[in-house]
């Protein structure tokens, strides 16, 4: 393939100018699942959170959404079941609309499996053709008669509701935007991956690249499309020369997968693998917060890190948000009973003492939730010892106010991403490794991150000053050990109390 051939011309139909914020939809879609995974703990063990995406296809167009339906059954992993309800008919004007009714259920303690299957479900394009999508987030219990056996669903008392005309109410009804693309073509940025790729050497890291699938917004007609496959397999690199293949495709911003992957060609599924995630901070900070509490914090974090003897990169994302990368090759997991997952701590009262311990062994297997309960209890651990009150993780409290820092565990996933060094990103900004173990993170290189980041074009000029990345990974114990050594003192009342149930 020549510079600059992007294949055969595919020019999407003009409709597909007016897309879906999946971004926006997603957050308020699992806001509303936090609020009713709650309420499932709450009211016992046969109770399931339940996510149904009600989507209306053209009748005289039932190929639309193309393989979505097969996706549906791909993506999951064994913790999440999918769903597939009967269509529903639906008249607007002069046309009549087949309503899908698709989505996903699972226990309350595997939301996370859930939420991520539900984002790499919605990643398809063809969803842009509908006219809404309307979205239901309820829980059920599972009830089995005891004199036919048939299994009866009882719904929560989140209901569809219908309206004075007859009409469905959902609880999350979303409609399409005017959406203007970050670039228009791939000459936009391509001169920017030459000089990066090619003749600088900086983005490409071999020992974060290896085994690891990535993800892609790739432009393409004057839109963006997500890709996580390219020709049916999973989008890897292995030199710097794939880099730029992937640029020529039109490809202008990356993601890595957190874990390396153990198989040879997942297609995107979601697998039962138990790869190790890196340990990343996701620092987001809000509007009020000001840059010298962003500063201090990433000097707390940092200073920790070097006590404990960890290799960690800190790098900027773009606006006001960083990464702290501790990277980590196949985890150690805390015994079980000695690492209590933080959701069942926090809901151990609604649980019975067999369902406790049922559900401790299952949470006590998953690297990912192990990743994410040691960043939350390190925040905390943090916080109490610093008297940074702003210093949050996304389970607190106060997590994603104005006024606070919120470390964003929940980015870690079974199958997560985050953006490589030296990618551009959606802003027309770049991913900059600001510095790394040994290095001191002060005020002047959060504005120097900020103003590079702004000036992709010029970046040449800048060659002197940016960070030639080198990776170390860490010892695969220091999560296990951390958890063991301070979650009881972290929690104390609670893991006293949860431990007493137990009977340990």
């Amino acid at each position: 393939m020549s510079i600059g051939d992007l294949g055969a011309k595919k020019i999407p139909p003009e409709r597909l100018r007016r897309r879906y914020d999946f971004e926006e939809i997603l957050g308020k879609v699992n806001e509303q699942l936090e609020r009713v995974a709650l309420k499932a703990y709450e009211l016992g063990k046969n109770y399931k959170v339940y996510c149904i995406l009600h989507l209306p296809v053209d009748k005289n167009e039932p190929r639309l959404l193309g393989d979505f339906f097969t996706k549906l059954h791909e993506i999951t992993p064994s913790t999440v079941k999918p769903v597939e309800l009967p269509f529903r008919k639906w008249k607007a004007k002069t046309k009549i609309f087949n309503v899908y009714r698709v989505g996903y259920e699972a226990d309350p303690e595997n939301l996370d499996d859930l939420q991520m299957s539900l984002e790499i479900l919605m990643e398809s394009e063809n969803l842009n053709y509908l006219p809404f999508i309307g979205v239901d987030v309820e829980i059920h219990s599972e009830r089995v008669d005891r004199f036919t056996k048939d299994v009866n669903l009882r719904f929560s008392p989140f209901p569809i509701k219908i309206d004075e005309r007859g009409e469905t109410v959902y609880e999350m009804r979303f409609k399409r935007k005017e959406y203007k693309p970050p670039f228009e073509k791939y000459l936009d940025f391509m001169h920017y991956y030459l000089i990066v790729v090619d003749v600088m050497n900086k983005m490409f890291i071999k020992e974060l690249y290896e085994n690891r699938n990535l993800a892609v917004s790739r432009i393409s007609g004057g839109l963006v499309w997500v890709r996580r496959t390219k020709e049916g397999k999973d989008i890897r690199v292995k030199r710097k020369e794939d880099l730029l293949k992937l640029v020529e495709w039109g490809g202008f911003e990356f993601f890595l997968e957190d874990s390396k992957c153990k198989m040879e060609e997942s297609r995107c599924r979601v697998c039962d693998v138990g790869c190790s995630p890196n340990v990343i901070f996701d620092l987001d900070p809000g509007k009020k917060v000001s840059r010298k509490k962003i500063v201090d914090a990433i000097k707390l974090i940092q200073q920790n890190l070097e006590d404990e003897g960890l290799f960690y990169i800190i790098k900027y994302t773009g606006g006001r948000g960083y990464n702290i990368d501790v990277y980590v090759e196949d985890l150690k997991l805390p015994e079980p009973y000695k690492y209590i997952p933080l959701k069942v701590l926090k809901h151990h009262r609604q649980m019975s003492v067999k369902r406790l311990k049922q559900v401790i062994e299952e949470m006590s297997k998953d690297k990912a939730g192990i990743v994410r309960d040691y960043l939350r209890m390190k925040t905390d651990y943090l916080r109490n010892r610093s008297g940074f009150g702003f210093l949050v993780h996304d389970m607190s409290t106060n997590a994603w106010r104005y006024d606070s820092l919120t470390v964003d565990a929940s980015s870690i996933k079974r199958r997560s991403y985050h953006r490589a060094f030296y990618s551009l990103t959606s802003r027309r900004t770049i991913c900059l490794p600001v510095c790394q173990s040994g290095d001191k993170f002060n005020w002047n290189l959060e504005i120097r991150a900020k103003e590079i980041s702004k000036d992709y074009e010029n970046i040449l000029k800048y060659e002197k000053e940016l960070m030639d990345v080198k990776v170390k990974f860490n010892d695969s114990t220091f999560v296990k050990d951390f958890i063991e050594e301070y979650e009881r003192e972290i929690y104390k009342d609670e893991f006293k109390e949860c431990s007493r149930r137990l009977g340990i």
